[in-house]
């Protein structure tokens, strides 16, 4: 209650108990008193009626000085101090001046209203308090405030204020507050006093002599309680008292007298179900026994007594005076009654009996104290005993050491099979991390021996089926269904989808459970099996659920006839459509293409909400366009689906389409829809081949996403393509750069890196240097496409440059030195000449050369300047026969086909014609330098237009690599070879059948 209620309640009770009229309040005053007083009075109502309390008391104040012993007037004032809220002493001031018998209750109410919460007023305030009120007004207010301590205080606050008040302010009621409450906190001793006198006064009722009779039990009275309880005549307190003499003989090991008690309880009917186990339990005790409790020694008998006063310290002192080792199965009793556990602990107890208790005593304590670890040292030597095992299993499973508890519970299962050992054995087993293993083991086990009776155990069957949920395995398949038949949980689908198969395929089905299991494991690999399996385990007409499972199954084994009918009885309304998985009712729908309901399949596929990156939708909703034979449906619906799911073979259908079509307008759509760069990837994968113009416009778009600018891989099939459509520079840049992503790697791909540097190597750009020639002994043979001259050496140089945008693709400039001769003493056959060409590849992945040039002699005889034309070919080119290093092979087949001519345009007669083929095998030599040794045979054919010449051989060159670069790899290659040749024939007169040359050359 807030302020101003409380402000309000105060007012009406001061309004209610004191009534005071305008009319009346100046009755009884002389004619001058009034006439004095009436100003004062007049203001103190108009004040009242603006609320001013404080104002119209003080008015009212004034008239009291002129008539102080005027009634009204301090009745007025008492009411206005309430509505001022002035404090106790202020409002007292005036109720303490009119004679007690015209007060009423107004100052009780008053005192009633300032201790509501209860206050814990002094003896000397109380004295003060009772000056102003009635004998009967005062108990009424003490009783009160005592209630009122009880409810904001507690119990034991408001007894100890009530306790050594003076008993004239007390009413029975308060006597019986004190008393029955002391009862209860078992102060005894203060209760008993007070009791008597209520027992023994003249308002005496049953519940205080049942009191009475408890109190002076607790306090060890026996034969007075007994008097007091003989003289109640309710049943309910009758038994209550005799309850608990009987629990007081049994605290006091009177057990004779507890023995008879108990039994005339139980001839009455009228026995406890609390005390029924220790009625059989005396009973169960000789006389012998029973007088063991009586032979106490003096000692132990004196701390016992004390123990029934509650006066424990006595207790505890004499306790120790006593012997352990003497009557020690009391001595423990009393011990423990006393809580002196650590006592008990330090005495070695000679006889077994003591010993037995000891234990039990401390684990009982043990168990309350929660102390877990001390339970297990106790009871880990002793747990023999079968109650004590599980004890100690307990106390290891509170303290997590699960597999411990286990195993001691399981160990007490084997020996008397109670299900109860087994359940909480397993319970603690299922705690470990892989306790699924052990918990099956061990119901296993049990089953072996017990079968009906642990599958007739709810707890037992709920194990093996959670166990199962997550481990099939670990049970038979028959245990299984056994278990699940109890408590139908399990789906038959349990060992399907924990790739359990293999256990189901080793027993024999013989539920329709297990056969459905069976159906499951089928499902994967053989649909249409399965269904003809699961139909077959079925009682009469399958079910809605069974139905759809059938139905999915026949279609996923492609019987879409048979599909048809159990999907009519799956999905019988729209409801039931909407309540399929989005893969039920994908299957529904392909029933209903390929069954021939076509447009009902769309209509179905375009009201359903799937989700549009799901790949395996978009490929029905195609297969639907393409029965439906709609073109553009099925373009949009490809394009759509590549589009959503970036599926790889969507976009593969998508970019073959595109390339089939050469459709580009459809490109650009793809180009500018792919949000991740994957569709343009695969498009140019897909027209890498067929079309390199889209392949690159392909691989440029998606180069522009971050995912491909790291993408090592596209990177290079990007520069390859731009180096085959010409576009060196941009090759030269994507080569670059994927080789630097590549280094960035901790662990960088060698097979790749070498390809890239290899490759960026030989893109036709800017200057290429080549150094080859031989030198041979009494070797008159023309060089081919070179000079007609003999001689017994050849160099030649060149420089060659190609250019960033030529005039014809793949064409360069070059500029060349030639030499041969002799080694004879004169230099008249020694011949120098420069040449000046232009260069083109016609076809980019062959190694054929148009060339147009002109040749101008630096020595030797006829300083002439030829222009001619030639055409060289390597004719298989094909790297896969060529000495180039390959990475994953250790030796491979060489060849290779070389054809030239040259004509001179200023004599068509003259020319050089030459061919040649090699075939061998190259060997890896050593990684380092990339070396390689290839021994080979060859035949040649040659023609200068003035003598031809056929020539066979042998030989074998090294090759190497060197001068290692970021971008280029061994920039350098160069070869040294030494062979053999033998001439077949010659129109030379003086040419030597046979020759050794020693050919070289550098490539840079």
């Amino acid at each position: 209650m807030n302020k101003i209620k409380k402000t309000s309640l105060a007012i009406a009770c001061a309004f209610m108990s004191i009534n005071v009229h305008a009319n009346d309040i100046y009755a009884h005053l002389s004619d001058s008193e009034h006439f004095r007083t009436y100003p004062y009075i007049d203001r103190a109502y108009e004040e009242q009626a603006n609320k001013q309390y404080a104002a119209a008391l003080a008015e009212v104040d004034h008239a009291l000085i002129i008539a102080p012993k005027h009634i009204p007037f301090l009745k007025f004032a008492y009411q206005l101090a309430v509505s001022a809220q002035k404090p106790v002493k202020t409002q007292l001031k005036y109720l303490s001046q009119i004679p007690k018998d015209q007060r009423g209750d107004d100052i009780l109410n008053m005192w009633l209203q300032d201790a509501k919460k209860g206050k814990f007023y002094t003896n000397s305030q109380l004295k003060n308090i009772a000056d102003t009120l009635t004998e009967k007004q005062m108990r009424s207010l003490f009783l009160d405030n005592l209630y009122n301590l009880n409810k904001h205080h507690g119990t034991t606050s408001a007894l100890k204020w009530s306790e050594g008040k003076p008993l004239q302010y007390k009413s029975l009621a308060a006597l019986r507050f004190e008393a029955y409450n002391l009862y209860a906190q078992k102060q005894y001793a203060k209760a008993q006093p007070i009791l008597e006198t209520l027992h023994h006064g003249s308002h005496s009722n049953e519940t205080d002599l049942k009191f009475l009779a408890l109190n002076t039990l607790a306090n060890g009275h026996e034969n007075k309680a007994l008097s007091y309880g003989a003289k109640l005549t309710s049943v309910s307190d009758q038994q209550a008292f005799y309850g608990q003499y009987i629990e007081h003989l049994l605290a006091t090991y009177q057990y004779s007298k507890a023995k008879v008690e108990l039994n005339q309880l139980h001839a009455k009917d009228a026995l406890p179900e609390s005390l029924a186990k220790q009625r059989d339990y005396l009973n169960s005790l000789d006389k012998q026994s029973l007088n063991a409790f009586s032979a106490m020694t003096p000692c132990l008998k004196t701390t016992l007594t004390e123990i029934g006063e509650n006066k424990k310290a006595q207790a505890i002192r004499q306790l120790k005076q006593c012997d352990p080792q003497t009557d020690s199965t009391m001595w423990i009793k009393l011990a423990s009654e006393l809580g002196l556990y650590h006592q008990i602990e330090a005495i070695d107890f000679k006889h077994a009996s003591a010993k037995k208790l000891k234990t039990m005593v401390l684990l009982s304590h043990y168990k309350q104290q929660k102390a877990w670890s001390k339970v297990i040292n106790l009871l880990h030597d002793d747990y023999h005993w079968e109650s004590l095992s599980r004890e100690l299993a307990y106390a290891y499973s509170q303290q997590r050491q699960y597999k411990k508890a286990a195993q001691i519970l399981f160990r007490t299962y084997k020996i008397d099979h109670h299900n109860s050992d087994l359940n909480h054995a397993v319970f603690n087993a299922l705690k470990l991390p892989n306790g699924d293993e052990l918990a099956a083991s061990m119901i296993n086990y049990g089953l072996k021996t017990h079968k009906r009776k642990l599958l007739a155990d709810p707890h037992v069957v709920q194990n093996i089926i959670d166990i199962a949920l997550r481990k099939v395995e670990l049970f038979s398949p028959q245990i299984v269904a056994d278990a699940n038949k109890t408590k139908v949980t399990l789906s038959p689908q349990v060992w399907q989808m924990q790739h359990q198969c293999q256990v189901l395929q080793e027993a024999t089905p013989t539920t329709d459970f297990l056969k459905q299991a069976t159906a499951y494991c089928l499902a994967d690999s053989d649909p249409l099996k399965a269904a003809q399996h699961y139909r077959a385990s079925l009682n009469g007409q399958p079910t809605q659920q069974q139905a759809l499972t059938l139905a999915q199954w026949f279609t996923k084994g492609e019987d879409y006839n048979t599909s048809a009918i159990y999907w009519h009885k799956a999905v019988r309304t729209n409801d039931d459509l909407k309540k399929l998985t989005p893969y039920s009712r994908y299957l529904y729908i392909q029933t209903l293409n390929e069954t021939g309901q076509t447009k009902l399949a769309n209509q179905r596929w375009l009201a359903s909400d799937f989700d549009p990156h799901n790949e395996q939708w978009w490929q029905l909703g195609i297969e639907i366009a393409k029965n439906m034979g709609d073109q553009n449906l099925l373009i949009s619906r490809i394009e759509q689906g590549a589009d959503n799911t970036q599926s790889s073979v969507l976009t593969k259908d998508f970019a073959r389409y595109i390339a089939k079509n050469n459709d580009k307008a459809l490109a650009e759509r793809l180009f500018k829809k792919d949000k991740s760069g994957n569709a343009s990837a695969f498009l140019g994968y897909q027209t890498y081949q067929e079309d390199p113009a889209l392949a690159q416009r392909a691989f440029a778009s998606a180069y522009q996403h971050p995912k491909y600018k790291k993408d090592v891989n596209m990177i290079a099939q990007y520069a390859d393509i731009a180096n085959k459509n010409g576009d060196t520079v941009l090759a030269s840049q994507l080569y670059k750069a994927a080789i630097d992503q590549e280094l960035t790697k901790p662990a960088p791909d060698k097979k790749l890196l070498t390809y890239l540097q290899s490759s960026h190597k030989n893109i036709n750009l800017g200057w290429k240097y080549n150094v080859a020639g031989w030198i041979g002994t009494d070797q008159q043979q023309a060089m081919p496409g070179v000079s007609n001259s003999t001689g017994n050496y050849f160099l030649y140089g060149e420089a060659k440059y190609y250019f960033e945008h030529p005039w014809l693709p793949r064409s360069a400039v070059s500029i060349a030195t030639l030499s041969n001769g002799g080694f004879a003493d004169t230099s008249s056959d020694n011949t120098t000449d420069l040449d000046l060409s232009y260069q083109v590849q016609p076809i980019a992945n062959h190694d054929t050369y148009l060339k147009a040039g002109v040749r101008q002699r630096l020595i030797g005889d006829d300083h002439k300047t030829r222009p001619y034309i030639r055409v060289s070919s390597n004719v298989l080119s094909n790297d896969k026969w060529s000495k180039e290093w390959k990475p994953d092979l250790n030796h491979w087949l060489y060849q290779n086909l070389y054809a030239d001519g040259l004509l001179y345009l200023d004599n068509i007669h003259d020319y050089i014609l030459f061919g040649r083929y090699e075939i061998g095998q190259t060997f890896k030599i050593k990684n380092d330098y990339q070396q390689r040794l290839t021994p080979y045979t060859f035949i040649q054919w040659a023609d200068d237009s003035n003598n031809t010449s056929t020539v066979t051989g042998l030989g074998a060159s090294w090759n190497w690599k060197s001068h290692n670069t970021k971008y280029n790899g061994l920039d350098v290659d160069s070869e040294v070879g030494l062979e053999w040749q033998h001439t077949l024939q010659s129109s030379q007169v003086n040419k030597s059948d046979d020759a050794v040359l020693l050919r070289f050359s550098f490539a840079f």
